[in-house]
């Protein structure tokens, strides 16, 4: 799910641009721009044939960093355990990777709707990962 509210360009907020533009950015534009990105894995599907030069290109940044102990921000994927304990699930957010792996996460800035769809991702994560448990036994 996208962060409007923390979404920067030049280190500018997209809400101080959006009154720049005169509201162009606006709530339509987050919506078109969230669709847009919903469907970017099918029409890579449609080009490519495939996911994985994604994927692949992903995986060797962040090994880079890992390697060359860069410090760098990147938004991984792993297990919930540090500010987010009690949501016992594996989310993507920004955090400092070096050659220790992932060296802290920086918090995640929400308003209130993005924060109820937040939790709204973790618990339907929560629900597959209880289905999944479940159809092992």
């Amino acid at each position: 799910m996208p962060l409007f509210s923390s979404a920067s360009v030049a280190g500018t907020q997209i809400s101080l641009l959006c009154r720049e533009c005169g509201g162009l950015c606006g709530a339509d534009f987050q919506k078109e721009v969230t669709a847009e990105v919903r469907k970017a894995a099918y029409e890579i599907i449609n080009r490519k044939g495939a996911t994985y030069y994604g994927i692949g290109l992903s995986c060797a940044r962040i090994l880079q960093a890992i390697l060359h102990d860069e410090k760098s921000v990147l938004t991984v994927s792993a297990l919930l355990d540090d500010q987010y304990k009690d949501l016992e699930v594996a989310l993507s957010v920004p955090s400092v990777l070096g050659k220790e792996g992932i060296l802290r996460r920086l918090p995640l800035i929400m308003n209130e709707t993005e924060n109820e769809q937040f939790l709204k991702s973790v618990q339907t994560l929560q629900e597959s990962a209880r289905q999944v448990k479940f159809s092992r036994i």
